[in-house]
């Protein structure tokens, strides 16, 4: 079972099917601490949209609570911008010691 930690709140990561039409391959229920991520995307993808439902719990736990708040738009543009941070070797070191910073 895999978590996500967003401003000290716990979310659940669920990989589920039937997710997938033309609009949604994941979904963040915030009530519920839930992130959703479909099954049937490839591995690049369901990182995309990991990171992409993140961001939303990211707008939500600041106090972004209305959908004016999380233009699918404007969360696709972040996603992929900070999908790249991790992406990018060379970022490597970087991603290692924020993750030994934030475990000590």
């Amino acid at each position: 079972m895999a978590y996500l930690y967003i401003a000290g709140i716990k979310y659940k990561i669920e990989f589920t099917e039937g997710l997938v039409d033309n609009e949604t391959m994941g979904m963040c229920l915030y009530d519920q601490q839930k992130i959703r991520v479909s099954k049937e995307l490839n591995p690049g993808r369901s990182v995309q949209t990991l990171i992409h439902e993140a961001v939303h719990a990211v707008l939500f736990e600041a106090g972004y609570h209305t959908d004016k708040d999380h233009d699918e738009e404007f969360i696709d543009r972040v996603t992929a911008v900070v999908t790249t941070i991790f992406a990018d070797e060379r970022n490597n070191e970087l991603v290692q010691m924020m993750q030994k910073g934030l475990n000590e």
